[in-house]
């Protein structure tokens, strides 16, 4: 109801709040953002060169999953994307690179008709397509980062059998088109989709800072008792909403 989601709304302005108070603000200049330029009008070396007024980070394309990727559930059965249901209990890795299993709470993005071109990113034994701006392990980083900043020989994480985790290297990086975009969001904000550590979340440099973002959701959909989804297609108002709270408040830029 709209009091409802009022309310979480209101919830949300908190922690987010919280969250930047305690956090320096970037400007990122990499991939995910455009730079309005001006010209230097004064005499002097710098005449007539080009500096940047304003950087826009904000978020230009939905970032998900093709509908053939799958996640895994807990009895360790391949699920594909469009076949994944609220409720449904998959594995994902945590800090410690140990095994475990989450609930998906919600679709932050549906879309089963569209065409999107996704980063294949393989390996000796596999490989996963995801959205440039979605956040996926680099274990020699030692945190999430955008799918579009994972090189060759960089090292990811990988389920084996759904029991063992390994890190495996990266041979190869490319652009490929699938159809359908699903962006599943769990109770602990990460899964294992196509056999990889990835998170829930896209855009935001740091993962912490996103799931901290969506805890006022993840308490309304734990008092509110609802099982199904709120978002049969289209974009998640709640992820809305917070893409629009995010360029204002400027926690859209990257984050240490």
């Amino acid at each position: 109801t709209m009091s409802q989601h009022t309310t979480v709304v209101l919830l949300l302005l908190c922690f987010v709040h919280a969250a930047v108070s305690s956090t320096t603000t970037h400007t990122h200049i990499g991939h995910l953002c455009t730079c309005t330029t001006a010209k230097v009008t004064q005499h002097g070396l710098n005449a007539g060169k080009q500096y940047c007024v304003e950087w826009d980070c904000s978020v230009k394309k939905p970032s998900c999953f093709p509908s053939t990727s799958t996640a895994l559930s807990a009895e360790n059965k391949p699920i594909r994307m469009d076949e994944l249901k609220v409720g449904d209990r998959i594995k994902y890795i945590n800090d410690q690179g140990e095994e475990g299993t989450t609930t998906v709470i919600e679709f932050l993005h549906i879309e089963p008709e569209v065409e999107r071109n996704f980063v294949q990113i393989s390996w000796p034994k596999g490989s996963i397509e995801i959205s440039r701006s979605h956040l996926i392990y680099n274990a020699m980083r030692e945190k999430f980062v955008f799918a579009s900043d994972i090189r060759a020989g960089d090292l990811i994480q990988i389920l084996i059998d759904g029991e063992s985790v390994e890190e495996v290297a990266v041979t190869s990086v490319s652009k490929v088109s699938r159809k359908g975009i699903y962006a599943p969001i769990t109770h602990s904000g990460r899964l294992v989709v196509d056999g990889v550590a990835v998170s829930s979340y896209a855009h935001f440099r740091s993962h912490n800072l996103a799931h901290k973002s969506f805890a006022p959701y993840r308490f309304w959909r734990m008092i509110s008792g609802t099982s199904h989804t709120e978002n049969p297609n289209g974009m998640l108002w709640y992820a809305k909403g917070l893409t629009k709270l995010a360029k204002f408040l400027g926690v859209s830029r990257e984050h240490p």
